[in-house]
């Protein structure tokens, strides 16, 4: 989705009303247009602070109180939680130096952003299997079937890592596969239950091409097999 704004600006302006507001739930709420003003509502109301009281000036700002502003303006604009503990990791490395050569005796506590789900406006949740929902998919599912569930359990495997997958990825008690857009490796120790529901799914494999190869090339009047000789 295409910004007009950059990112570290939480507001957006609206050229027919001359005012500068903020998109809250699908609705826009005018902050009236001076631009300061308007950043200083927004702060108030993204840090649930009264109405009557106005925040410190940016010269009495506190560092803690900073980087409260900078996260609430990054939620503001769909910033994902990842990037924003990326640069609170950095501001921290600066505090954690200065309290290590003594420069600062006590620094702040940045807390890192919980990578909470967020449900899209409208949406509904979406319904989770039960461990006797999926105890009863495997026992009616066949050996392909049943792999792939337990891989996705194991794993966490979506269907195009199941799709990418190979045998060669597969190695004793562990799975590697390599992330096809990044080639970033990702290896996992199988369970007990998907070691054999491989083991058993390869075992068929080979038994069904014995069978393939039984029927086009069925043995010879001396019981051997009708294969040319190489």
């Amino acid at each position: 989705m295409p910004r007009s704004r950059p990112a570290s600006n939480p507001l957006s302006y609206h050229k027919h009303t001359g005012q500068y507001y903020v998109t809250r739930d699908g609705k826009r709420i005018y902050l009236g247009a001076d631009r300061d003003e308007a950043i200083e509502k927004y702060h108030r109301m993204a840090l649930g602070m009264p109405e009557q009281e106005k925040p410190r000036t940016i010269s009495a700002l506190t560092a803690k109180e900073l980087a409260n502003r900078f996260i609430a303006a990054q939620q503001a604009n769909w910033t994902s939680p990842e990037s924003i503990n990326h640069y609170l990791t950095a501001v921290r490395s600066i505090y954690y130096f200065a309290e290590e050569v003594g420069i600062l005796e006590k620094i702040p506590r940045l807390r890192r952003i919980k990578n909470e789900p967020r449900r899209m406006l409208g949406s509904k949740n979406k319904p989770l299997y039960t461990d006797k929902e999926i105890q009863n998919l495997l026992k009616h599912a066949d050996g392909q079937i049943r792999a792939m569930i337990l891989l996705g359990l194991n794993c966490g495997f979506g269907p195009k890592d199941i799709r990418d997958l190979r045998w060669t990825d597969i190695d004793g008690q562990r799975v590697t596969l390599p992330r096809s857009k990044t080639g970033i490796s990702q290896t996992f120790l199988l369970w007990p239950e998907t070691q054999d529901a491989l083991k058993n799914l390869k075992q068929e494999r080979h038994d069904l091409i014995d069978r393939l190869t039984s029927l086009r090339c069925p043995p010879g009047p001396d019981g051997k097999s009708g294969l040319p000789a190489a």
